[in-house]
């Protein structure tokens, strides 16, 4: 039974990846995590917490309308190695419509999304879709604070919302 087992986890492919060899580089750096997402039951309450108990630096507070979405980006400048280190961005729905509203009714927040910078999103997408990963969108859309990004469909991850994002831009 365990070798069945062993098996079956060894050979089963999630239904939207191919499964091709890695024999070259991809088109883009990967140049590390740049936040979690993270969707409070309670924005005041988390806001509270995370700003004024942790005292995490209020890096920029945003809407974004077409994604229904508020979100307040809190900098990892005050951690021991900020370099090594995400941001946390609370996000809000600002419509029962939102994702993030369904998202709230099913799991009553907690992680939505892990995100990782790059430095070329059209180069990443081409390399993901080449690769059989699946996209939320066809092509990066605007996102907080000037960036691109584009959302990884959480079944070629094994679950996990993944976000890119590039050309982000933080106040100095």
């Amino acid at each position: 039974m365990l070798l069945w087992l062993k098996l079956f986890y060894f050979y089963h492919q999630p239904p939207m990846c191919k499964r091709v060899p890695m024999n070259k580089p991809p088109p883009f750096k990967l140049l590390g995590l740049d936040h979690l997402g993270i969707v409070p039951r309670d924005m005041a309450q988390a806001r509270w917490f995370f700003y004024e108990v942790l005292q995490l630096p209020l890096a920029y507070a945003e809407e974004l309308p077409r994604e229904q979405v508020s979100l307040v980006m809190l900098g990892s400048q005050m951690l021991a190695a900020p370099a090594l280190s995400p941001n946390l961005e609370l996000l809000a729905p600002l419509a029962p419509e939102s994702p993030l509203s369904k998202f709230l009714e099913k799991k009553s927040g907690g992680i939505h999304h892990l995100a990782f910078r790059v430095d070329d999103i059209r180069g990443a997408i081409a390399y993901l879709r080449a690769h059989g990963v699946g996209l939320l969108s066809p092509e990066p859309r605007a996102g907080a604070h000037g960036s691109e990004v584009v959302f990884v469909h959480p079944q070629s991850t094994g679950g996990i919302l993944v976000e890119l994002v590039a050309q982000q831009h933080h106040p100095a």
